[in-house]
Formats: structure tokens, sequence, C-alpha cells
């Protein structure tokens, strides 16, 4: 115990408040801090790599627009502007203007609304170009020379992205220029004129204005995007010299994309994500402390309020102690107990007056509920037996067993076999009714007594109806309540093949469902409506010579006081069709195997 008896009272209690209270809650604060230092920390690095994500489905979206623009401008009317453009390849001046003059009204046709484009063009194998809407003010070597060039004539036909941070026409969109170049060198099947090494087409790009506006939020950093090279593509911060000398934008994957890196300027945490169609990179450096920058005032918020309930709790402990801990502790042990199940606990009364006789209040309550519990399960106990015994005494016709075991001797005697078979069938279905101590039964005694019951209503109604067995061999020795079957195959033969013309056939199937036995007795006779399938799943008598309804009540209620709502008995069927019974048993017998 980790406190002395011997202490004084307010001795213990303190050190209890310590172990109990104190050492706790700084325990919880502690978790807290914890916690909340990783929820604003993921709060703030999800804000970041939003941006991130914004900026990349920003230019993706950009990227994926050039590419379809390219492509429409290719295509249009099977290649026309393509061969108006080879059309401009001609040291002839006249004719090249007028050319120039149609395709750029084709240009203005196919584009036009479309402001975002700065320059189309078009780089003849024959080493003259031409452009469209705005010349490029980009030197011709380092336009062939990039890499984006270069990819496009290695690989025919396919669309190459690149891009410029720096303007390329003479026209200005804004203070940071960057442009997208999407780029594609045709085949024959796509330039029939076999004139043209390339086709560019030069669309301003919005990223410059998005990452401006993230800029302005000292907690979303400061980005850039590069290649997977490292190259730089859009610095608009000027970050890239703070970036570490082995820094590798190409070791980042998409599953890791937050670190921390020390640069010049101090620990930064660095983030990287990749757009998915150009594959650049797109790099957010946020200074460490104004990452943590709302954590850090709420740390001190939570540090002031754990000094604070601290000083409170002392306080209230102080007055608690004297006044009313004591006994009112030994009232809420003694609740406990009594909670877990205890009904002999009873209490010495201390304390003030109010708290001695809640005191005796509480002992007095817990004799009355002691007596009350044994009073209930007695009464409880002789309802179960008197309901079982009752519920039996309706198919104990035992005092018959002795008179047909007679009849069956004296047919046997006079060679009267089918009266002896009929006897000895209806001996086994009455010695089952007789054997009351015995309430279960296997699934294959079960089975015999059914086939001794149906024996007898096959002569009964003169072979007017056929029963086909199903059993699965893997519940024979599974026990059930016994004569649960009987009452439902009687129900089919006597209700569903009353007017039948024909031969009546019964489905009796048991089958192994996991912890139950699912048991179907399926019928084509007659069938029945929903109003009556209600009456008997709940349980209403029609009328005491009703015996269809004695026999169903009776299993309905054995299987109840048995099983409680473990068990599920489901009634479908068409009138002039079929009568289908469903009934899942559990293997495993409430209790075990009862006698009753």
């Amino acid at each position: 115990m980790f406190v002395n008896k011997r202490d004084p009272l307010r001795k213990s209690y303190y050190k209890s408040f310590m172990i109990l209270i104190a050492v706790p809650i700084l325990l919880i604060i502690i978790a807290v801090f914890i916690f909340v230092q990783h929820m604003m920390t993921q709060s703030a690095v999800s804000q970041v790599q939003l941006a991130q994500e914004n900026i990349a489905e920003g230019l993706g979206n950009e990227i994926r627009d050039a590419k379809m623009r390219l492509s429409h401008f290719c295509y249009v009317n099977d290649g026309e502007i393509l061969g108006q453009a080879a059309q401009t390849d001609t040291t002839d001046v006249n004719e090249k203007y007028a050319n120039m003059k149609a395709l750029q009204q084709s240009f203005n046709y196919v584009m036009v609304p479309i402001t975002d484009i700065l320059s189309a063009g078009f780089y003849m194998k024959s080493g003259e170009n031409c452009f469209l809407k705005d010349n490029l003010v980009l030197d011709e070597t380092e336009i062939k020379t990039a890499d984006w060039y270069q990819a496009a004539l290695a690989d025919k036909n396919m669309v190459q992205v690149g891009c410029y941070d720096q303007q390329i026409t003479q026209s200005r969109y804004g203070s940071h220029p960057f442009s997208i170049v999407v780029a594609v060198s045709p085949r024959v099947d796509m330039d029939k004129s076999e004139r043209i090494e390339m086709i560019t087409l030069h669309m301003n790009s919005g990223v410059t204005k998005r990452i401006l506006n993230y800029h302005k939020q000292k907690t979303l950093g400061e980005t850039i995007i590069l290649d997977e090279k490292n190259d730089v593509l859009l610095d608009l911060a000027g970050i890239y010299d703070q970036l570490p000398a082995d820094f590798d934008v190409a070791s980042y994957t998409q599953n890791d994309f937050y670190n921390y890196i020390h640069t010049p300027m101090g620990k930064k945490a660095c983030f990287v994500y990749s757009e998915p169609v150009s594959g650049w990179k797109i790099v957010t450096l946020v200074d460490n402390t104004t990452l943590m920058k709302s954590f850090n005032r709420v740390a001190v918020a939570i540090l002031l309020l754990t000094v604070g309930i601290l000083a409170l709790f002392y306080m209230f402990s102080s007055y608690f102690l004297r006044n009313i801990l004591e006994p009112v502790n030994k009232l809420v042990l003694g609740m406990a107990q009594v909670e877990e199940g205890r009904l002999d606990v009873q209490l010495t009364a201390s304390g003030q007056s109010e708290i001695r006789h809640m005191t005796n209040s509480f002992n007095h309550m817990v004799v009355q509920l002691k007596e009350l519990n044994i009073q209930n399960e007695r009464e409880q106990q002789l309802k179960h037996e008197a309901e079982i015994k009752a519920l039996q005494s309706q198919i104990n016709p035992h005092f018959l067993v002795n008179t047909l075991s007679s009849i069956q001797f004296m047919a046997q005697v006079a060679k009267f076999d089918g009266i002896k078979n009929m006897a000895e069938a209806l001996i086994k279905i009455l010695s089952c009714s007789f054997r009351s101590n015995i309430s279960f039964y296997t699934v294959a005694e079960e089975i015999t007594v059914l086939k001794s019951y149906v024996y007898l209503m096959k002569i009964r109604y003169s072979d007017g109806f056929d029963v086909i067995y199903d059993i699965d061999d893997r519940v024979l020795d599974v026990k059930l309540p016994r004569l649960i079957l009987q009452p439902f195959v009687e129900n089919a033969i006597v209700h569903g093949f009353g007017d039948m013309e024909d031969v009546g056939e019964i489905l009796v199937k048991l089958a192994d469902a996991g912890d139950f036995i699912e048991i179907t007795i399926k019928d084509n006779g007659r069938g029945m409506t929903q109003a009556q399938i209600e009456e008997i799943l709940s349980g209403r008598e029609r009328g005491q010579d009703d015996n269809y309804n004695i026999g169903i009540n009776n299993v309905l209620s054995r299987l109840r006081l048995n099983y409680n709502d473990q068990c599920t008995l489901g009634i479908t069927s068409v009138i002039g069709d079929f009568t289908s019974v469903v009934l899942k048993i559990p293997k495993n017998v409430r209790g075990g195997e009862q006698d009753v």
C-alpha cells in the first residue's frame, strides 16, 4: 500500500492525492501536451501540403489543358492548320505573306477566345519558322537545344512539356512571368508535307500568382519548382541557394515528402510534392519557429492551466478532508461493493448526523435488496418449472403406452402386421412424450420419432404424400428439444395437402450452419396468407380444437424457455404453391441439457 495506516489522516490523504491525482494529472497534461503538439504540427503540415497540392493541381491542369489545345490545334479539320503552316515554308515573300495571313485567320478561329496563349510556333526542317499571335524573344538555338525540344524530336507524335521563368514574348503577363511550353514533332501521318520539324504552343501559367498568394502567409513558407535533375524551374523567393549542397529532390518519394533540413537561415521544414503530369517537384521551405508558433502559444496556456488546476485541487482537498471525505468515502466504497453484486455489505455509521443517517439508510436498503433478490430468484425458478411441466403435460399421454403394447402383441400373434407396425410407430411417439425427465433428444432420435409419425400419417392419408429427408451427418449427434419437428410436419400434411388432388411432397432438411442447426420443412401444399403466418408467429391460439396451434405454440414456448432470443423462426408461403418453415437453433443448449 502506498500509504501507511499509522500516518495521520491528513498526511495519508495528501500522499494519496499526490499519487492518485497530482501525478496522473501531470501525466495527462504531458500526454495532452504531446497530443496537441502532434495535432497542431499535423495541422500546420497539412496546410502546407494542401497548398502544395493546390499548386500542383493547378499546374497539372494547365499542362493537361496545354496538351489538349496543342492536339486540337494539330488535328482540327483533318490537319488543315498544319497544311497551311507548311505552305509558309517558301522563299516567295508575297506567297509567304498570304499563307501567313490565312494561317493567322485559322489560328484566331480555332483558339479565340483563349487569352492565355502567348505564342504558337512552327519550326521547319528547312530552318525557316513562323509564329502566331506573338514572336518569341528567346534565341532559336536556346529553344532547339532545350531538353523538351530534343525529347520531342526523339519521340515523334508525343507531346513533351517544358517551361520558362522569364519573358518569352513582347507581351507581359504580370511582374513574375512563368510560361509552359508543349511541343510535338509530327510524323508523316500528322504532317503529310513532311516539312514541319516541331510544333510548339507557349501558354501563360497562373502558378506564379498562386505561389505569391501563399507566400503572404508565413506559415505556408516559400515555394520553388524544381525538375528531377534539381534544376530550378521557378524560384520567386530566391530560396534555392538555402538548400544544402547534398539536397537531391529525386530522392524524395510521394510517401517521403517532409523532412527537416539545416539552411544558412536556420532549421527549416522541407516539403516536397511531385506534380504527377510533368514529374516536376514543388519544394516548400517553412521556418521551424514559424511552423510551431501556434503550438508555442498553446503550450504556455496549457502550463498556466495546469498550475491553476493543481492549486484549486489543493485548496479543495484541504476543505474536503476536514469535513466530508472520510465518512463519505466509506459509503462510496460500500455502494461500489453493492454494484459488484455483494449484498452482505454493512457499514458502520460515522461522521456528521446527515452522513450517519445516509449510512443507516444504505444498510437497510442492502438488506431489502438481498431479501428481494432471494424472493425473486425463488419465484422465477418456480414459474419456470411450472411452465415447463405445463407444456410437457400437453404431449404426455403416457397411460396409452401399455394399452398399445398389448395391441401390438395381439396383432403380432394374429399376424396382423399392418396393425402391429402402426402400434409400434405410435408407441415410439408416445414413449417419446412419456419420457418427461429428458427434454432433449439427439437429431438421430428426433428423426426416428418423426419417421414413425410419418408412417402413421401415410397410412391415414393412403400414401397421399411423400417425405424427403436431407440430413447432414454432422448434426446427427447434436441435441434438440424433443418433438419440435412433428408439429411442423403435421401442419404440412393436415393443412397443406387438405384439398390437393396430386401427391404432396415434404422436404425435411437439417444442415450444419456453424454454431447453429438450420432446419427447413417445406411442402408444395396450398400455402398460407400473411395474416395466418403472423398469427402463428405471435403464438395466438385460435381454439381448443386447433391441434396444430397447440403443437406449434408448444414448440415456440419451449424454444423461448431454452434459448431465449438465440433461436429464430421464419415462415414464407405462396398461396397455391408452397410453404417453407426455416428454424435456426443453437447447437449448445443454454446451461447444458436440462432435465425438466
